[in-house]
């Protein structure tokens, strides 16, 4: 392979000393977890340069290795099948390559060869393409370049020109606060830089708080090369000054400009929601559909929130339902094709940073009944409220209910009871009829609310059954009573405070109660007067001289839509002291709501003046 000046030849593993007949082996000397050495150049002192791969069966790695006479063999470098060496001079300076040319310096180390270009060099377009390079006593570098800006590629001499500058400081530093998201739970300040210069190798950064004196290194990911950097150790709501240089051949740079942030101002949040599985509980036995619910909360938001189970049969975690900014779920879990087994059953919550919790239960599924109650399209729970709304009096209002078997079993004993404040106004009209065959068999029952006064009313009805956990199964019930002058306000839209009898929302000087008994308009001006004779279909009531008598007439309400109205004729002939007109009053009817009263004065006082006025009550 070589021979020096001395006559020492290197052939392989071997040297051969002219001199004196002497064979060496000296590849065998080498590492022991590499095959034997092989050398390439050998220079006068007996120093050799050489490859060996790594003894494995997998791994297919070249190193290169320099052999001093006296010490052994020195590692180099190699972390590839690529690397090569190809000459070392007198002075121990050894040219090898992998993926590229390198260079290792006696006393200074191992460089890449194109980061040692001067930055004239680089400047001008020059770079260094070679996979090796020869190198001799007075350091002079024979490999292969190109210029970008000419195009020429060819072999290239390089000579030393001097010392390797360090780099320039870095530009343009940047220092921003971060505020901890679910993708980056960690509050920062995060730190960006531009290089200024081919000489730049690595960099070092510093912090101090603003007004300290005292800079303190921080510690960049290996290899410190990147240009920015991610401070997570800052306090809360702290002012920190940054600085950063480069580090190159020749060791470090200026400093840059400095750059200051404040750190978030709130705590990092690292409280887990809390969770608790409302129910079922835990160790029940359970059939049919089963409704699990639960709850989370959180010192800031829950996020995210699920309900699911694990399917032993299955060996995996299967989601029964989710909701997102909610900290309440419900889910319906048909376990009625699931194998008889305890299955656990887990609650899961998240807040915005990822702290999660999860709750825990166990139930175990069996063949037996399972009530549901739905009204329409609501699946009730047991002891929930279900209101029936306002009613009036002989106005009743039903409600018909569903009872469902979602368990395996058939539901029995269907029997509905009631009790509460006020029972007799919700009467049981339609009964379940039992058994309900399950799963999916059905029955139903009409409960009615019909009021005997008015305000709120409450009962609660009780619906016993073969359930095993919600027998009886209880509705509570609610209602309002209220008259048929609050029923007119309330179709019509009159806001609360301004639909009492009294109340003239539409400030025409008539009343509610007037409007409601003479069939005007709610919901505008209106106080049109009756005339009498015209057969007017509303307003206030009219009067007028007729033969001699004063007549009165006005529009009134049929008896079945005005429950609790009273309407009283009266006369006078000096409106101090009014006659009332009692007994049945002659009425001609207009509608199904509304018929038209005449009355004429029945006791006149001849040559005396003539008053009629109506009176209309409100009952209470």
């Amino acid at each position: 392979n070589d021979i020096n000046d001395s006559g020492v030849i290197l052939s392989g593993t071997q040297t051969f000393d002219l001199a004196t007949s002497t064979v060496t082996d000296v590849g065998l000397t080498g590492p022991s977890n590499y095959n034997a050495i092989g050398g390439v150049a050998i220079n006068n002192t007996g120093q050799i340069a050489g490859t060996a791969t790594l003894r494995s069966s997998s791994l297919n790695i070249a190193a290169a290795y320099r052999y001093t006479p006296g010490t052994g063999w020195e590692y180099i470098s190699g972390t590839s099948r690529y690397t090569t060496v190809q000459d070392i001079n007198n002075l121990g300076d050894c040219g090898w390559g992998e993926l590229g040319a390198g260079i290792f310096f006696q006393g200074l180390g191992k460089y890449a060869l194109g980061s040692l270009l001067d930055p004239a060099a680089l400047a001008a377009g020059w770079s260094i393409t070679g996979g090796g390079c020869l190198i001799n006593d007075h350091r002079v570098i024979a490999t292969v370049g190109r210029n970008s800006n000419t195009g020429q590629s060819s072999a290239v001499l390089l000579t030393p020109s001097g010392t390797v500058s360090p780099p320039p400081a870095p530009t343009n530093l940047q220092a921003v606060s971060h505020t901890a998201t679910r993708m980056e739970p960690f509050h920062s300040i995060n730190l960006t830089w531009e290089n200024s210069s081919t000489l730049t190798s690595t960099y070092e950064l510093e912090r101090r708080t603003a007004g300290d004196p005292t800079w303190t290194r921080l510690n960049l990911t290996t290899p410190g090369s990147a240009k920015s950097h991610t401070d997570t150790t800052v306090g809360v709501g702290i002012t920190y000054e940054y600085r950063v240089r480069g580090v190159g051949l020749s060791g470090p740079g200026e400093w840059s400009a400095g750059a200051s942030a404040t750190s978030p101002p709130t705590p990092l949040d690292t409280i887990a929601p809390v969770v608790t599985i409302l129910s079922p509980a835990t160790g029940a036995t359970v059939s049919g559909i089963v409704t699990i619910s639960a709850q989370a909360t959180d010192n800031v938001a829950v996020q995210g929130f699920e309900i699911r189970y694990w399917n032993p049969y299955l060996g995996q975690e299967i989601t029964l339902g989710s909701v997102e900014n909610s900290g309440s779920l419900a889910v319906d879990w048909d376990i009625r094709d699931l194998p008889l087994a305890t299955y656990a059953v887990h609650a899961f919550a998240t807040d915005a940073l990822g702290n999660w919790t999860q709750a825990e239960i166990f139930v175990t599924t069996a063949n037996a009944p399972e009530i549901s109650v739905w009204l329409g399209t609501t699946n009730l729970s047991d002891g929930s409220a279900q209101a029936f709304g306002s009613a009036l009096a002989g106005t009743p209002v039903p409600l018909t209910f569903v009872i469902r078997n979602t368990g395996n079993k058939n539901l029995t004993g269907l029997v509905i009871t009631g009790d509460g404040a006020n029972p007799d106004d919700f009467t049981l009209t339609s009964s379940p009829v039992a058994p309900v065959a399950g799963p999916g068999g059905s029955t139903t029952f009409t409960v009615v609310f019909n009021p005997t006064a008015l305000g709120a009313r409450a009962a609660a009805i009780h619906i016993a059954s073969n359930d095993s956990d919600e027998a009886p199964f209880d509705i509570h019930l609610t209602g309002t009573g209220i008259t048929a002058l609050q029923s007119w306000a309330s179709i019509a839209g009159l806001p609360p405070g301004l639909d009492g009898p009294a109340d003239c929302p539409q400030n025409d000087a008539v009343s509610n109660l007037e409007k409601f008994a003479f069939n005007l308009n709610p919901i505008a001006a209106d106080c049109r007067l009756l005339t009498v004779g015209a057969h007017d279909q509303a307003g206030l009531p009219g009067a007028a001289m007729l033969g001699g008598k004063l007549r009165l007439e006005f529009i009134r309400r049929k008896a079945a839509t005005r429950p609790g109205i009273t309407y009283t004729p009266q006369f006078s002939s000096n409106i101090g002291a009014w006659r009332d007109v009692t007994g049945t009053l002659s009425a001609t009817s207009i509608d199904s709501t509304w018929e038209r009263v005449v009355v004429d004065d029945p006791a006149p006082t001849p040559g005396t003046a003539c008053f009629a006025r109506l009176k209309v009550v409100q009952l209470p």
